[in-house]
């Protein structure tokens, strides 16, 4: 498959984003290593995360993605991205593209802030901090 036929295009982020959340709104493309990853600012002013998977991925490691995910949130102290069930109760779908290739689609609920790769200078009381947060994510489990 050719790199073009595996992007997805903002008009086709906003079908799906109709077609499984029935939601509209303004979407912006981010960068991602793996997936197509879309800012949704909806009609209503809420913020998301819109994630399309790659045509060749792996469903078992996205639904184990979103269990890790669901457990952190159980017990965490800090703000998590939640995961946003679709429009027939689903954490996520499949769904065809315009050139017939399954993709693999969630939708998050957005945590504002700056990415780490944007920081700079990194201080040592940053990386403390990221540190202690990082640390309350491992110590939050019922284990």
């Amino acid at each position: 498959m050719s790199f073009d036929k595996s992007k997805i295009s903002l008009k086709e982020a906003a079908k799906i984003l109709k077609s499984i959340y029935n939601l509209d709104g303004e979407i912006s493309l981010l960068d991602g290593e793996i997936d197509f990853n879309f800012k949704v600012v909806s009609n209503n002013s809420k913020k998301y995360l819109l994630k399309i998977s790659r045509s060749s991925f792996d469903q078992e490691y996205i639904d184990y993605q979103i269990l890790l995910l669901e457990n952190l949130n159980k017990n965490s102290k800090i703000k998590l991205p939640k995961i946003v069930f679709s429009s027939d109760n689903k954490k996520s779908s499949i769904i065809q593209d315009v050139h017939g290739y399954d993709r693999s689609v969630r939708l998050m609920s957005w945590i504002d802030g700056r990415l780490w790769s944007s920081v700079n200078p990194i201080t040592k009381s940053l990386r403390y901090e990221l540190g202690c947060l990082c640390s309350c994510l491992l110590y939050t489990s019922d284990a």
